[in-house]
């Protein structure tokens, strides 16, 4: 059995892969990772590339192969086996990234509202790159900036109530980095400003409701 954990190994028992992978279907970026391992795995002996990065490519590679792992089902009245084997799960990997957006996709439309929506994209700036590939924490800070920014934009109007009862009674802080966490009917990714005006609504129709029942009892 070929053991991934040794660098190099795939180089030289690759035959044994190689009339499994290579199946009679279109060319994928398993195919390029496979035609280019060497190039690959002269990269990550040399330090150039990260375990995760090499990992993946090699997982790719093994997509659909009893190497990852497989299942093994019996039939219990004839004995007939079938052996399906693991997929790789990874985004590098053309079905399976495929398969996983579009389940993304299904969810989210599941969460939405039938209406017209905003496909907002934050980039990093070319100039900032370098940064960020030297420290990767600093994507979690960027997702962060980017829910901020567009919380403060849907909320800037009661951004600027709170700033004024400030004034007169002193507001809940939070510790979290991420801002408008804990106000009451907030808008965040994926929800709209809905709750907060139905809210309001049903509170001035009970306040309503209660003057007409007061008028009433004191006529």
């Amino acid at each position: 059995m070929i053991d991934l954990s040794t660098p190099g190994t795939l180089l030289y028992d690759s035959a044994v892969l190689s009339s499994y992978i290579r199946k009679n279907t279109k060319e994928s970026f398993g195919y390029i990772f496979f035609d280019n391992i060497d190039y690959i795995t002269k990269l990550y002996n040399d330090n150039r590339m990260r375990d995760v990065t090499y990992k993946n490519i090699l997982d790719t590679i093994l997509c659909g192969s009893v190497y990852l792992g497989f299942d093994t089902y019996e039939c219990p009245d004839c004995g007939f086996e079938t052996t399906i084997p693991h997929t790789c799960k990874s985004r590098f990997c053309s079905k399976c990234a495929a398969k996983s957006a579009k389940q993304r996709s299904i969810s989210i439309s599941a969460m939405t509202f039938s209406c017209k929506h905003r496909h907002i994209v934050f980039t990093v700036a070319q100039e900032l790159r370098d940064y960020f590939i030297r420290d990767r924490s600093l994507l979690d800070l960027l997702f962060i900036a980017s829910r901020n920014t567009i919380s403060a934009l849907a909320n800037d109007a009661k951004f600027r109530k709170n700033k004024r009862l400030e004034k007169h009674r002193k507001l809940r802080k939070s510790s979290s980095p991420y801002l408008y966490k804990d106000t009451k009917d907030n808008v965040v990714f994926g929800a709209i400003l809905l709750n907060a005006k139905l809210n309001k609504k049903k509170n001035k129709e009970n306040s309503q409701n209660k003057r007409k029942s007061l008028i009433k009892v004191n006529e």
